[in-house]
């Protein structure tokens, strides 16, 4: 799949938080998005996150991600490389604080802006390799990321 393919189904899911991206499609079952209460429609969120457990050690993984102390994000995601589930929030402009954790242990901290003026966006995904450490790693972007 090419990546102006790739860049305009990111952008169509953004507009559909209730359904995980698939890349590509037909790789199997996905389970249903892993719940939020905050999720507001795409065309007003201020920030949108794609959540993915990247791993292949665990076939799911409970995952909570707080953003200044609230939760936003409290489920299971199972594995999957091309899997990644969108989460359009309204944070508001200014300094915002995330923490993701697991069950196990494996947790993040990371401060990062919004602006009044652009929607930013971010991945948080959950690396577990044999041979490698678990971790997270989030990375944010001033445009919807492509995957591919």
């Amino acid at each position: 799949m090419n990546r102006l393919a790739i860049a305009a189904l990111l952008l169509a899911a953004g507009c559909n938080t209730s359904e995980p991206v698939v890349i590509p499609p037909g790789t199997g079952p996905v389970a249903a998005t892993p719940s939020s209460s905050a999720t507001v429609p795409a065309a007003t969120a201020d920030f949108t996150m794609w959540i993915s457990n990247q791993g292949s050690r665990h076939p799911t993984i409970d995952i909570e991600v707080r953003i200044d102390d609230s939760v936003v994000v409290d489920g299971s995601f199972p594995a999957g490389q091309h899997t990644f589930f969108p989460y359009a929030l309204r944070l508001g402009p200014g300094t915002h604080r995330l923490v993701a954790r697991t069950p196990g242990g494996t947790r993040i901290e990371q401060t990062f802006e919004v602006s009044a003026e652009k929607p930013r966006y971010a991945t948080l995904f959950f690396w577990s390799y044999e041979g490698d450490p678990v971790r997270f790693t989030f990375e944010l972007f001033d445009e919807p990321p492509g995957f591919g």
